[in-house]
Parts: structure tokens; C-alpha cells; sequence
């Protein structure tokens, strides 16, 4: 076990070595092929490393040759996000989180539909517009679609490098796009996400609705995976030139899910047969303060489902009926008793460790009030002891003769 300890330690020292030079100076090949072989003789579980990141790393640098792993990470990669005037007081808060990346973006591109702010640029933050003047933010006007904004024109623009969408209302891990990264290395033919959920099936293999699916599961991860449902918002990255003509249908957009971009992805990444590979464990959402006022997915948890039933229709009248579970029937239905295991054990873990934190909370709380009793009944005894001075003969002497004469003084 000692033994085994060690040579974990040994994997993660290479890795820090390969992950300072990859981010801080030139990776050199001979370098990355000299860990890389010592990472192929060792064979560690996800659990024996310090961090779900560092794991990640193993696995990308033992899977991928030097040639392919610098080509993705030496492709452009561009961050495209959405928003709208409700959101303005914070979102400088969620791109503070972008910009700080360890992985840095080559370009954070604001996709503002100009019919929301009649006075152009004048109407955003100081902030905001300080970025933009430095180069920091690239600013694009655009037609309103709605949450659609953030992919509709950049992924057709875009056919060369990385396209990483964003919401505006989240605070995103400083590893987001390192891990996403990675995770395009391993799989470039598919769709890379922070968090995912899994498509429901029945028996009968029709597609369950929307408010069936296993919402954020983490069952098998960096396994691509038909079944799987990226939420665009949290961090998903799209390789480059694998969307066709079919995710760009603007009328179609309009008649079905105006309001639900990654039901509308989701529908055709299916179509087209491109998977969807989780880039590490969920992690949850952590929303910029102040930002659920005005939520698109406060809404969305009950039109979900209508939309859903939209695009589907149109999808049936386009490619025959029943085209989506089709799809779907390809995955077997072991994949989602794995995926339901592992969300049991996943919500399982999360009750045992509330459990604890509440159990020493309660401690806490039992110490504090043990020592309450002692310091109160130590001032019930300073107090005692206080009205026994006080009722002395010598007391009485000084406070009738020798106060009043202090105090004299004192003024």
C-alpha cells in the first residue's frame, strides 16, 4: 500500500511538471514522452489521486501522443456567451470567473441582441465596457434568439478552433477549460460538458419527458455516450466543423424551443449521431449572487417538456416517426442501470456527508453550550464572591471615606 502510495505520488509529480510547462513555457516533447511512458506502466482507480483534475491528466496523457495532445491544446479556443439587461449588474461577476482560467481563453465573444439596448454600448457596465476597450471582451451585436445567441453564429463562424459556451448567471471552476481541454483530446468526434444528464428511456424504449431524466449524473464518466444531455450553460465545448446545417435552422428555432438552446442541440447532436462525453464529475451549478431574480430556468423546469414535445414532432414529420428513440435504441440498457448505480451512490454519498455535518454541527453546537454553563457559572461565583467583599466592614469604610475623595480628584 506504501508502495503503491509512492508511485501515485511519483504519477502526480510528472503531471504537475507536464500541466506548469503546458501552461507557464513551451511543453517540449521529449519531456511529455518521457512521462508519458512512465504514466503506461501504471494503472491507478480515479480515487488513489489527489484531485478529480489530476486524474484527468493521467488519463489524457497516457491515452494521447504528444503530436495529438499539443495539437488540441495548441487550437484556438474561444469562450461565446449571451446575455440581456436584467442580467447586467452581475455578469461581470460570472466573466471575472472566464478570465481567470487556467487554461486562458484566446477570446471571450458578448453576443447582445442590439433591439435590448437602444443605446448600443453607452447601456453596459463601466466594467464591461473597460474590456471591451482593452481587447479583453469582444463584443458582437446580433439578433435576439434568446439563449441561442451564444452558439447560433459563433459555431458557424467558428469552423477551425474550440467553441466553449457559457451562461452568464454561473461562476465557473478555474479548471473548467483545462478540463474541457482534455477532454476534446480524448474526444475529438464528440460534444465535451462539465455537466450532463441522462436521457430517460422506458421499457418500451420511447424517450420519457424531460422532467424524467436523471438530472446530473456522473456515471461513467469521459465515456461518450448517445444517452447523454449537455447543459450548454455550464461549460460545454464543441469541436471544430462537427455541427452541420441542421443545428442552424433559425425558423425552426423559432417554432420550437426559442427559449431551451440545449434541447434544441441535444435533438440534433442525436440526429447526426454525435455523442456527448462528461469532462470530469459533476461538479453542481454555482450561481453568481444576486443572478436567479430573473431565471430563464425557473421557467424552463415547467416548458421544458412542451418544448421538447415540439422539436420532437418536427424532427418526426421531418425524418420519419419515432427518429429520436431510433437513435436512442442503440444504447443499451445496461448504460442506464450503470448511470442510475452510480446517481444512487453519488445521492447516497451526499446524505451520509450532510448527515456528518450536521452530527458535528451538533457537536459544535454541545460544546459551545457546555461552555456557556461554565462561564456562566463561573460569573455566578465572581458575583458571589463580589457581594461578599461588598458586605464587609472594610469595604463599607472605603467606599463611604475613600471613593467620594477619588473622585474629587479624578474630575
Amino acid at each position: 500500500m506504501e508502495n503503491e502510495a509512492i508511485r501515485i505520488g511519483e504519477a502526480e509529480e510528472l503531471i504537475r511538471g507536464l500541466r506548469e510547462e503546458c501552461f507557464n513555457s513551451e511543453l517540449q516533447k521529449e519531456a511529455y514522452t518521457e512521462a508519458r511512458g512512465k504514466l503506461l506502466g501504471m494503472d491507478p482507480a480515479a480515487e488513489e489521486f489527489s484531485s478529480d483534475g489530476m486524474y484527468w491528466w493521467y488519463r489524457t496523457v497516457r491515452e494521447t501522443a504528444y503530436e495529438d495532445f499539443a495539437a488540441g491544446f495548441g487550437r484556438k479556443l474561444t469562450v461565446s456567451v449571451t446575455s440581456y439587461p436584467a442580467r447586467m449588474g452581475t455578469l461581470a461577476d460570472s466573466l471575472k470567473t472566464v478570465f481567470d482560467q487556467t487554461r486562458k481563453p484566446d477570446e471571450v465573444i458578448l453576443w447582445l441582441a442590439d433591439a435590448q439596448f437602444p443605446g448600443m454600448e453607452a447601456e453596459l457596465p463601466e466594467e464591461i465596457r473597460a474590456w471591451i476597450g482593452e481587447g479583453k471582451l469582444t463584443l458582437r451585436w446580433c439578433e435576439d434568439l434568446k439563449p441561442h445567441k451564444k452558439y447560433f453564429w459563433m459555431l458557424q463562424e467558428n469552423r477551425d478552433g474550440l467553441t466553449v459556451t457559457v451562461d452568464d448567471d454561473l461562476c465557473f471552476a478555474p479548471d473548467m477549460l483545462e478540463m474541457l481541454t482534455l477532454s476534446f483530446i480524448r474526444h475529438p468526434e464528440a460534444v465535451s460538458a462539465m455537466r450532463v444528464h441522462l436521457m430517460a428511456v422506458a421499457e418500451d424504449g420511447k424517450l420519457l419527458p424531460y422532467s424524467r431524466w436523471v438530472m446530473e449524473t456522473d456515471a461513467e464518466p469521459d465515456r461518450p455516450g448517445l444517452e447523454l444531455f449537455a447543459t450548454t450553460g455550464a461549460g460545454t465545448l464543441y469541436p471544430p466543423g462537427l455541427l452541420g446545417e441542421r443545428f442552424f435552422d433559425r425558423q425552426a428555432i423559432l417554432d420550437t424551443c426559442l427559449m431551451a438552446d440545449d434541447l434544441w442541440m441535444k435533438a440534433n447532436e442525436l440526429m447526426d449521431g454525435i455523442p456527448v462525453a462528461l469532462a470530469c464529475r459533476n461538479r453542481g451549478l454555482r450561481f453568481v449572487p444576486g443572478s436567479q431574480e430573473d431565471t430563464l430556468w425557473t421557467s424552463n423546469r415547467e416548458n421544458n417538456d412542451v418544448q421538447w414535445r415540439k422539436i420532437r414532432d418536427l424532427i418526426d414529420s421531418r425524418e420519419g416517426e419515432g427518429a429520436l428513440e431510433t437513435k436512442l435504441s442503440a444504447v443499451p440498457l445496461e448504460t442506464y442501470s450503470a448511470h442510475a448505480s452510480r446517481r444512487a451512490d453519488t445521492l447516497q454519498g451526499r446524505v451520509t456527508q450532510i448527515r456528518a455535518q450536521r452530527e458535528e454541527q451538533s457537536r459544535q453546537k454541545r460544546e459551545l453550550q457546555t461552555q456557556v454553563r461554565q462561564l456562566q457559572g463561573e460569573r455566578d461565583m465572581m458575583k458571589a464572591q463580589l457581594d461578599r467583599v461588598r458586605s464587609t466592614f472594610a469595604y463599607k469604610v472605603y467606599a463611604k471615606m475613600f471613593v467620594p475623595v477619588r473622585n474629587i480628584f479624578r474630575k
